[in-house]
């Protein structure tokens, strides 16, 4: 597949006077990392949470949910602020958001106060997570340059996701929970110290003016009221008044955003992403996956602890089986990107996931080593796609969108992992149990597969 250089106007050089594009990979993969950390760990610490600060089951679920429902929310206006004011200046406030939270979360003396800085930080991950891959569109202009970057960041940012559990359990068990947020401070002063060192600080992409608040406002309550619905719904019924109140949010927000998009000159959507066909089912695919992959890890996990019988740490290390890969891969398969290019290798990769959810769903649970297969089956899928879905989407768009791009892409992953764990979660319960619901896993990462094949993107003028 024949790629072009996909940069700012300059050219395709790195801004004059920047550093090295290395160092802006480094601190944003620091940075990213900090959000991983919190999205993984935290799970495994929530027992202990509750056996110290007390609350009951819908305050340990807020402590979890507060935070991936404002991180969902404020995506898309984050991304806006980095691309309006400048990535770097974005991502910098966003460690610093985040970071003070994370202090706020390791001292917070009530259940309260701790679901409070959960909030508060998702609202530093929504600044920085979408300014990350901006900044690695203007470090590395070049395709593939930017292409091999890509498979640096998500290794290094991604390795919490593939082993949080793991490591969060023996965080916990060793030094309690609140060591899972002081985790952030050093983290936050590697990622602080590494931006500031740049000579300079690239201009932002587009020139600084008015934030369409209107447009924005509706959209954060259109995403805020979607991922509440289908948190609640599963576990309140679709009549509670939460998921009434929060229907109808959705539906006056959907309507207010639409009419802005048509009126207002400068929406608080991008147009040029929004009609790129490729960012869109690139973004797509990514929601497909993360609802798959996350909706089949809860499940097995609760399986393979009630009735197959194994152990919290048991359970943690049968998942190394997908986790090496996912942490292996982006970096290990980057040859064979070059080679087949970004679209092919993630129609391949959603392809061994959806072989892998199969295999768990014909018995593969209940025997040891077929379970491994799966899931390492299952890790290979995201392993080989996650890297070059970021790809193919900040390809499709010119560098001007990318952090708007990056936050549509955020956005659809974190509304597909609560989307899968809701779906899969439900089917779970339901007549059929584990093998309905890989049956469905399987069913949403083959559609996937199929969105992936099927594009074939228009690169964008520069």
């Amino acid at each position: 597949m024949t790629r072009t250089t996909a940069g700012p106007a300059h050219g395709g050089r790195t801004p004059a006077g920047d550093t090295a594009p290395w160092m802006t990979l480094l601190f944003v993969s620091v940075g990213y990392a900090m959000v991983i950390v919190d999205t993984t760990a935290i799970n495994v610490a929530v027992p202990a949470i509750g056996a110290d600060l007390g609350g009951g089951v819908s305050q340990m679920q807020w402590v979890v949910d507060g935070y991936v429902l404002t991180f969902a929310g404020l995506l898309i206006l984050g991304g806006s602020l980095g691309d309006t004011f400048g990535a770097a200046r974005v991502f910098r406030l966003g460690v610093m958001v985040f970071t003070a939270a994370s202090v706020g979360c390791a001292v917070a003396p009530t259940i309260s106060l701790l679901i409070s800085g959960r909030i508060v930080q998702g609202i530093g991950a929504a600044m920085l997570a979408p300014a990350c891959l901006a900044l690695i569109a203007t470090a590395y202009p070049d395709a593939v340059r930017r292409g091999r970057a890509i498979a640096i960041f998500v290794t290094a940012a991604g390795s919490p996701q593939a082993f949080g559990p793991v490591l969060g359990g023996a965080v916990v068990e060793s030094l309690g929970w609140r060591a899972i947020f002081w985790i952030n401070v050093p983290l936050a002063i590697i990622a602080l110290a590494v931006s500031a060192a740049r000579r300079r600080t690239p201009p932002p992409v587009a020139p600084p003016g008015p934030i369409a608040w209107t447009g924005h406002i509706a959209i954060c309550v259109a995403l805020f009221s979607m991922t509440t619905i289908i948190i609640e719904a599963p576990r309140a019924g679709l009549s509670s008044v939460l998921v009434v109140v929060s229907t109808v949010s959705l539906v006056v927000a959907g309507v207010i955003v639409v009419r802005h998009q048509r009126r207002h000159r400068s929406p608080a959507l991008s147009r040029v992403v929004l009609r790129s066909r490729a960012a869109i089912g690139f973004v797509a695919v990514g929601l497909l996956l993360f609802a798959g992959y996350y909706g089949l890890t809860f499940v097995t996990t609760i399986e393979l602890q009630r009735r197959v019988g194994l152990s919290t740490t048991d359970t943690g290390l049968t998942f190394l089986a997908s986790a090496l890969p996912i942490f292996l891969l982006p970096m290990l398969s980057r040859p064979v990107v070059d080679r087949l290019g970004s679209r092919r290798t993630l129609t391949i990769g959603m392809a061994a996931g959806t072989a892998g959810a199969l295999v768990l769903a014909f018995g593969a649970v209940d025997d040891p080593y077929l379970r491994l297969s799966a899931l390492a089956l299952l890790g290979t899928g995201v392993g080989l796609s996650v890297g070059p879905q970021i790809d193919e989407v900040l390809n499709a768009v010119p560098t001007s969108v990318a952090a708007q791009a990056g936050a549509l892409l955020n956005a659809g992953r974190q509304l597909g992992t609560v989307v899968g764990i809701a779906v899969l979660g439900a089917v779970y319960a339901a007549p059929g149990g584990t093998v309905a619901a890989c049956i469905v896993a399987a069913s949403i990462l083959s559609l996937g597969t199929v969105v992936a094949a099927l594009i074939y993107p228009k690169r964008p003028e520069m």
